[in-house]
């Protein structure tokens, strides 16, 4: 697909610069974070942060699970009409890369994990459980790095950006599969 960029390293490292270090960096100044969420899951969130561009090279280089993915599936991203009929919009950041980059922002349970892998099998993915395991959590920490840049700067704000960021703080340092 060569019309679509692809989610590779560059585009990693120019989101981890440019979108969530400055959002993060000025968080990290601000003593009432520091006193909300702690030094424990800061030096937690720095340290995986640190090594997430080198540990997606194993999704980056696994060709096979390449798709056009949306890129930015959240729920306010997703449409649904009499509960029957599902439609994606919003498909500017869309990219080719790893179907898993799509995955852990819908999933956040292991039994819609489940599903999802069943139904990745039944249309030709066969992923042995451990390789979904290790690839779910990856994605699962880049997406919450990736998504806690828009919550850093409105949590003390509204009580629903403090509720996003805990969740992408978990997805960071507790990914469903640890």
């Amino acid at each position: 697909m060569p019309w679509i960029p692809t989610v590779d390293r560059n585009h990693i490292i120019g989101m981890m610069e440019n979108r969530w270090r400055p959002s993060w960096n000025a968080a990290i100044e601000n003593p009432a974070f520091i006193a909300e969420f702690g030094l424990p899951i800061i030096s937690e969130i720095e340290a995986l942060a640190s090594t997430i561009v080198d540990d997606l090279e194993v999704l980056i280089r696994d060709e096979h699970m390449h798709t056009m993915i949306h890129n930015d599936l959240n729920p306010g991203n997703v449409l649904v009409h009499n509960n029957e009929d599902v439609y994606f919009i919003d498909w500017e950041e869309a990219r080719y890369g790893s179907l898993f980059f799509d995955i852990p922002l819908r999933c956040s349970h292991l039994k819609q994990v489940d599903i999802y892998r069943e139904a990745l099998s039944s249309h030709g993915y066969d992923i042995p459980q451990e390789q979904f395991e290790k690839y779910f959590s990856l994605a699962s920490r880049y997406l919450g790095i990736r998504y806690m840049s828009w919550s850093l700067g409105v949590w003390e704000k509204h009580s629903h950006g403090k509720a996003d960021l805990k969740k992408y703080m978990k997805m960071v340092t507790q990914p469903l599969f640890s």
